[in-house]
């Protein structure tokens, strides 16, 4: 377990150890105790190399996140297990522990909003400073009083696994969207959310689609 870092970043949280407890006990039935006592050691040595790219909070924690998943991918393939399963197991690894939270949240952020549109948008505004940090690059795209889009032009966690040769992998991390997207309501909420691709999946940017639902 990686206790701490030097300079102005903190040290882990409660927060990120469950994080770690969670993620191997989901990985459990899939690598036996020996293979996955050794996965925090791997990631370890994997955020000892890659170190200097944390430049604040969020940073540290998605280097953790990522770290974790590459060395879980890592052991399952060593296993023999074919890569796209494996990416499986890492993905369900990664979400399902918090999908209910995320979910959760995102409905009772939306639930006391007299305007959903708005609310979504500062929150989407302030996850980019706490959660994503610098390691993202954010723009928006007004569409006047019917909707947004937020361009993700920066993606620090495929620039990260694509130097360690794995950029496939940052699906994993994609797969969230669905976690916390799945509480928006078109009828409930008035508002419509599509995804128009991905860097993952080739674009040049992840394009987050918000729309009053009675826009037409």
């Amino acid at each position: 377990m990686i206790t701490s870092l030097p300079g102005p970043v903190r040290r882990w949280s409660r927060s990120d150890r469950w994080f770690e407890r969670a993620f191997l006990n989901e990985l459990t039935p899939s690598l036996s105790p020996p293979h996955a006592d050794q996965i925090p050691a791997q990631a370890s040595a994997l955020f000892t190399s890659e170190q200097s790219t944390v430049s604040d909070a969020p940073s540290q924690m998605l280097l953790l996140l990522v770290c974790y998943v590459l060395a879980a991918y890592r052991g399952l393939v060593g296993l023999g297990i074919p890569p796209e399963t494996a990416k499986q197991q890492v993905t369900r690894a990664l979400i399902e522990p918090n999908r209910r939270a995320a979910h959760f949240f995102t409905r009772a952020t939306l639930l006391f909003s007299r305007d959903r549109l708005a609310t979504i948008r500062r929150t989407t505004e302030r996850l980019e400073q706490t959660v994503y940090g610098h390691w993202f690059t954010f723009r928006y795209e007004d569409q006047g009083p019917t909707g947004f889009v937020a361009v993700v032009e920066r993606c620090g966690l495929y620039d990260l696994l694509a130097r360690h040769g794995e950029p496939g992998l940052t699906e994993a991390f994609c797969a969230w969207d669905s976690a916390w997207s799945s509480a928006i309501s078109p009828g409930r909420h008035g508002v419509r959310f599509e995804m128009e691709g991905t860097i993952a999946q080739g674009c040049s940017s992840c394009r987050f689609c918000f729309t009053r639902a009675d826009a037409a």
